[in-house]
């Protein structure tokens, strides 16, 4: 590395007289958030959240907090996380440790919250697992990035980490989100193996959308709150927002032509499908090829993804307001 990590980050750093130093710290911020980008992703059985984003989109949107200077003009911020950090940073090595921990913290946050951006429902089901947890006094801990549920503390005994697939060996009414139970989950995995065992909470939630959203009539219920989704009922009223929205917007101020515009709304009801099943799929031109394949992706980009990109947004948006409900416990 040409700059010493400890001693550019036990004062703020100032971006003027420290350019060099600076751009070096950043740069090597960007290779490791990219790659932790990729792990985490590779993790998720999520792969929809990215869009059209790469995984140095995401590490460039993940990192660029730590750099944003204050209204002096100084970088203060890991400058601070230097300063609480347990236990003191006093070598070059802990500091090279602790800026990688911050940079995996930061990557973690930021899918996360793409997670919850990109899917609705799914940051539902995450709020209601959340409160399940709390209520049946579960322990939530980390191992190699990744969160995990278990009855038992696993610092204090030997537990047996399970996956996605794991989970599907159960039945699915296991996953009956309505009266769903995370320690009969995990004592019907315990009881297989004969160890205590730990399952991903992102596996976890995404077996249980897969489950729930697949009856005639899915919904999704909070406990906490003691109310219930209808899915197609609320998929049917964000739709309607969204297209009421392609109108007035576009159609009617010329924009786009009637053909175009029932195009825009057939993919958004794709679309629409697709976030119910799993996820949207990666590259919205997808959904437009679908219905018209003489539209080719360069006539796409100039003519169509600002406008679907924005009402998937608009969608999105509507569905986040249909299934908040005060008071209720999340993450």
């Amino acid at each position: 590395m040409k700059y010493h990590i400890l001693k550019l980050l036990t004062s703020p750093v100032d971006p003027h007289s420290q350019r060099r130093e600076l751009n070096s710290l950043i740069e090597d911020c960007f290779k490791i958030a990219t790659v932790q980008v990729k792990y985490q992703l590779s993790k998720l059985h999520k792969p929809g959240i990215m869009g059209d984003l790469t995984a140095k989109d995401i590490a460039i949107d993940a990192i660029a907090p730590l750099f944003t200077p204050a209204e002096d003009g100084l970088i203060y911020h890991l400058t601070g996380i230097l300063a609480t950090w347990s236990p003191s940073v006093e070598s070059e090595e802990q500091a090279r440790f602790m800026l990688i921990s911050v940079l995996s913290h930061r990557v973690r946050q930021h899918i996360n919250s793409m997670m919850r951006e990109s899917d609705p429902f799914f940051a539902k089901i995450l709020d209601s697992l959340n409160y399940h947890i709390k209520k049946e006094k579960l322990i939530k801990s980390e191992k190699l990035k990744v969160s995990y549920i278990s009855i038992d503390d696993p610092a204090k005994c030997t537990v047996d980490y399970k996956t996605y697939e794991d989970l599907l060996n159960l039945k699915a009414t296991c996953f009956t989100i309505k009266h769903i139970s995370i320690v009969d989950i995990l004592s019907q995995l315990e009881e297989n193996e004969g160890d205590p065992v730990a399952i991903p909470l992102l596996a976890l939630a995404k077996r249980i959308k897969e489950v729930n959203l697949a009856f005639e009539n899915p919904i999704i219920t909070c406990q906490a709150t003691e109310t219930e989704y209808d899915i197609e009922r609320l998929s049917s009223t964000a739709q309607h927002t969204v297209f009421e929205k392609l109108r007035y917007s576009y159609l009617e101020k010329g924009k786009l032509s009637e053909n175009e515009s029932l195009m825009i709304e057939s993919a958004l009801r794709e679309i629409m499908s697709d976030l119910k099943d799993g996820g949207v799929k990666t590259g919205l031109y997808h959904y437009i090829e679908l219905i018209d394949n003489s539209i080719t992706l360069e006539i796409y980009k100039l003519k169509y993804h600002n406008i679907l990109e924005y009402l998937l947004k608009v969608m999105k948006k509507e569905l986040v307001h249909l299934l908040s409900v005060k008071n209720e416990l999340s993450e």
